[in-house]
């Protein structure tokens, strides 16, 4: 429970051994082995008889003969159901819907990360119109594209010039999904559009912010989104993610 306090379980000649220390400073190791036998980094060796408030440090620790086996177990236990919630996130990550854009130059492609995933963005240049096979792109060609050199982030560093009549467009299966924007407008305050939800948006966006977010937006019938800002700016990124449990 202690997240300053690892312990990895090792089987020794069929015999449990536990190593045991911490990530910074001491603490408590807070489980009670019971009697055991303690041998430390530097190979002094001690008999204990109970481990509840042992002081653990940086330095591992290696715990044989423990009297109390429950205790580990449970923790081995807690562990393993732990693994396989994070395992099945991990699966539905993988298997629902996104639809990630990343615009502005080729060479600086992000990555969105998701339960521990890396999945790559689809590049989009300034030059990349609407695509009947491809499924995406702008209704005209977007202004130019721009590069910020000193922001590193591949994500905000670049992006697509925007105008009024410039509108990006993608294609989207049904679906409940969280929605956000990476823009940058030239205007104090300003609007970003999202068309052909089952509620159109129009989400305000501030200079300072550089971005808008939807928890929550259903799509209802295979459709086509429209992104679009009332003024002039660079579109930077966009996240589209379908949402747990929603139905296909």
């Amino acid at each position: 429970p202690d997240e300053n306090v690892w312990l990895l379980k090792w089987d020794e000649g069929g015999k449990p051994l536990l190593t045991a220390w911490t990530v910074d400073g001491t603490a408590p190791l807070g489980l009670d082995l019971g009697r055991c036998r303690i041998t430390d980094a530097f190979g002094a060796r001690i008999e204990a008889e109970s481990t509840g408030e042992l002081e653990i440090t940086p330095f591992p620790i290696y715990v044989r003969d423990m009297q109390n086996s429950a205790a580990w177990r449970g923790l081995l236990e807690a562990y393993d159901v732990q693994q396989r919630e994070i395992e099945q996130r991990r699966q539905r990550a993988k298997a629902c819907r996104k639809y990630l854009y990343d615009f502005g130059p080729a060479d600086r492609v992000g990555e969105h990360l998701l339960e521990g995933i890396k999945f790559g963005y689809t590049p989009v240049g300034a030059a990349d119109v609407w695509d009947e096979a491809r499924g995406y792109g702008f209704n005209l060609p977007a202004m130019s594209d721009e590069n910020r050199a000193w922001v590193r982030s591949k994500l905000d560093g670049d992006g697509c010039r925007m105008r009024k009549d410039l509108e990006f467009r993608f294609r989207v299966e049904p679906g409940t999904y969280s929605l956000s924007v990476g823009f940058s407008a030239h205007a104090e305050e300003a609007l970003v559009r999202v068309e052909g939800l089952k509620e159109p948006l129009a989400m305000p966006l501030s200079k300072k912010e550089e971005r808008v977010v939807a928890d929550e937006v259903v799509v209802g019938k295979p459709t086509i989104l429209s992104i679009s800002h009332d003024g002039y700016g660079e579109i930077r990124w966009v996240n589209l993610i379908e949402k747990s449990g929603s139905a296909r």
